[in-house]
């Protein structure tokens, strides 16, 4: 056996070659540096906020800070003075008419890059035909009125061929001769004066002053009292100090109130509502329903001039007491004749809509109208220029690659100066979207006629506002900011909106919180004749705003405020400042009144105002995260804060709603803000909660009741909104 083993032993043993293990370790050796690299990445990954991930995923290519910096320096006066007068170079452009200025805002946008269309509608609208007023003595005419303004030579718009006579928006006609009396400025007070001092209006011709109140609640208060007719003045008594009485010569000559100047507009009833009267609540195309207008006067009304009214003021002396300023109140013995001859008849009016495309599904609405009583050197000229720079300055940013979150909606409305009818028609047209998706609307219409800067929003658009004002130069060097200039002024802060623009229908109407902007007149500034033959660029070059500073300080702090609503991931909205004004505005109504129900109320109004200044809080902190960098491993937290900034931007978007009431003001139904409405005897000036203090006002105590449960329930929902 041994042998037989050994046999079978090879002489020569083969060695297997060793395999090599250089493939898999290098295989090793590359994965594990990927991975430390991967992690050493990772780990040293620069950090970032929410706002500059949300930039980077939408190739937006500049910071908010670049954004500011850029418009602070494009904004152009040299570019607002060509707009000005190119729109001010126009025909004459009653609403309805101007389809060149149509054409050219059109053209104008889409060379800005916005995506651009028109929007048209079917209103009632009237053009004089024929007017007439004289002083008589039976048969005899003693001063016939001239009723239009002197030409100057100065001023090119005064000798055009076609200028617009001198008449009232929606005035009746009527052919009237009676005697007449003197009202004042025509305010409610003003008749309650005549009345106790003995003095009919009871088919009389109503002289009045312009100032004060809307015009159209001076022609409503008098035929109230049975008046056949009404005439109405400008005189220097609101100028202040610039006046002939003090030595100063009169436009052009010099700064103060040429005496021949008159004032149109509109007269019909604003405190109902606004837009086209024969479709209230709803958009007025061809072939819409129609109501017969109820808010059109029923008696005659024209604007005159002071050099007219004279005459008329001197045949009052002596006859009836001197209420005012010693003027005569009447009535006279001398009667007037008045004539007044409309054409009523639908015309089609145009709206230019520009949008800039947003990433989220929101928007912000500018708007300006476009449309004047003849060519509107800065009503609406100055506001005009200033939107068409902002739109060509941020569309500009839009094709250069910058991106806001919230889509912008640039507005040239038309037939403004009728009852703000462009604008109105546009938001019954498209009331339905905007409840769901408008932040916000910012309002520019008479930009400049003084040095003062000045602001009425909804408190909700407070801070926004003042934060863009703080990024722009004083531009008459007073203080160092337009902020500063502004704090140190009378009109300091944003004030109430009543009506008499175009943001009436966003505000009063749909609840989307709105701002009007504007640099306007003031003691010491030049007269500024206003819708007048002599609102022309002569008197901006001149005595207004000559170098366009202030038109560009406007456009800047227009532009910042839309940067700050749609370029920011937390909407700037705040809620303390109107909290604030609704504690103090209830408990000036309520206070005195001892129920459990105004005790309710008020408890509610002080709950919500400390919920207010906590939520604002949260509304700093929610920002302040938004801009705060994070390391990469922290993007649940980063997830965690868009959710509740999800969650705040969808309460704040939505919180003025709230304050809507479906049934709208009692007599006024259009009017649904509970907070804000024009008020009933003014037109113009706000009524803060105008259910209560109307109730109030006419000792009805039932009223009372119904509008103490509104406002609680408002506020009671308004503070579950933001308290959870």
């Amino acid at each position: 056996m041994e042998h037989e083993h050994a046999e079978n032993v090879p002489l020569v043993r083969v060695v297997e070659p060793r395999k090599s293990r250089f493939p898999q370790r290098m295989c090793f050796y590359t994965v594990a540096g990927i991975i430390t690299l991967t992690v050493a990445q990772l780990i040293f990954l620069a950090r970032t906020s929410a706002a500059r991930d949300w930039d980077h995923l939408h190739h937006s290519r500049f910071s908010r800070q670049q954004v500011r910096r850029i418009i602070s320096q494009e904004v152009s006066t040299e570019s607002i003075a060509n707009f000005s007068k190119v729109y001010y170079d126009g025909e004459p452009h009653l609403g309805g008419d101007g389809p060149e200025l149509t054409a050219y805002t059109q053209d104008k946008f889409l060379q800005f890059g916005l995506e651009t269309r028109l929007e048209s509608y079917e209103v009632l609208l009237n053009r004089p035909i024929s007017h007439r007023a004289a002083l008589i003595d039976g048969d005899k005419v003693v001063y016939e009125l001239s009723l239009e303004e002197d030409v100057q030579a100065q001023d090119p718009s005064t000798r055009r061929p076609n200028r617009i006579p001198t008449f009232h928006g929606y005035s009746a006609s009527g052919n009237v001769t009676a005697k007449f009396v003197f009202a004042n400025y025509g305010q409610k007070s003003d008749f309650q004066a005549l009345e106790k001092a003995g003095v009919s209006c009871e088919g009389k011709v109503v002289l009045m002053r312009y100032g004060k109140i809307y015009r159209g609640n001076k022609v409503l208060h008098a035929q109230s009292r049975g008046a056949k007719a009404v005439l109405i003045y400008s005189d220097s008594s609101l100028d202040g100090d610039i006046t002939t009485d003090n030595g100063y010569k009169y436009y052009p000559e010099g700064p103060a109130r040429n005496p021949s100047m008159v004032e149109r507009g509109m007269v019909f009833d604003l405190t109902q509502y606004p837009g086209d009267p024969t479709t209230p609540g709803r958009a007025s195309h061809p072939g819409s329903d129609r109501i017969e207008p109820e808010t059109l006067p029923k008696i005659p009304s024209l604007p005159i001039s002071y050099l007219d009214a004279k005459p008329l003021l001197d045949a009052l002396e002596g006859h009836g007491p001197a209420i005012w300023d010693n003027i005569s109140s009447g009535p006279s013995t001398l009667e007037v004749l008045v004539e007044n001859e409309q054409d009523y008849d639908y015309h089609t009016i145009t709206n230019v809509i520009g949008e800039i495309p947003g990433l989220l599904d929101e928007e912000v609405i500018v708007g300006n109208h476009r449309d004047a009583w003849i060519l509107g050197g800065a009503d609406p000229n100055s506001g005009t220029a200033v939107v068409m720079e902002v739109a060509r300055v941020l569309g500009d940013l839009y094709l250069r690659g910058w991106r806001p979150y919230r889509r912008i909606v640039f507005a040239s409305w038309d037939a403004e100066e009728y009852g703000m009818v462009g604008s109105t028609e546009w938001v019954e047209d498209h009331a339905r979207r905007l409840n769901r998706k408008a932040l916000a609307y910012l309002n520019i219409d008479l930009g400049y006629s003084g040095d003062q800067f000045a602001v009425k929003a909804s408190p909700l658009l407070e801070a926004a506002i003042k934060d863009a004002t703080r990024f722009v130069d004083d531009p008459y060097g007073r203080h160092e900011t337009v902020y500063d200039d502004w704090m140190a002024s009378p009109v300091a802060g944003v004030r109430p909106l009543g009506s008499g623009s175009d943001y009436t229908a966003f505000f009063n109407h749909l609840g989307i919180p709105s701002a009007d902007l504007r640099y306007q007149f003031r003691d010491g500034n030049p007269a500024y004749h206003y819708h007048s033959n002599y609102d022309s660029l002569h008197w901006m070059e001149n005595y207004g705003d000559p170098d366009f500073e202030a038109h560009a300080a406007l456009s800047k702090v227009l532009a910042l405020t839309v940067i700050n609503l749609v370029g920011h991931g937390v909407v700037p909205i705040r809620t303390r400042s109107y909290a604030v004004l609704m504690d103090r505005v209830l408990r000036q109504y309520l206070s005195n009144m001892e129920t459990q129900e105004v005790r309710d109320v008020l408890e509610t109004a002080e709950y919500l105002l400390d919920a207010a200044s906590s939520y604002d809080n949260q509304l700093e902190r929610l920002s302040r995260e938004y801009f705060r960098d994070y390391a990469w491993y922290h993007f649940i937290t980063k997830f965690a804060n868009m959710c509740r900034i999800k969650v705040a931007n969808f309460k704040l978007v939505r919180l003025e709603r709230i304050f809507l009431h479906k049934d709208g003001i009692d007599g006024r139904p259009w009017y649904k803000h509970i907070v804000f409405a024009p008020h009933r005897d003014d037109g113009y000036a706000p009524a803060l909660f105008p259910g209560l203090i109307e109730a109030i006002e006419d000792s009805d105590t039932e009223k009372l009741d119904k509008w103490i449960e509104i406002v609680h329930r408002a506020l009671k929902t308004a503070l579950h909104t933001i308290a959870n």
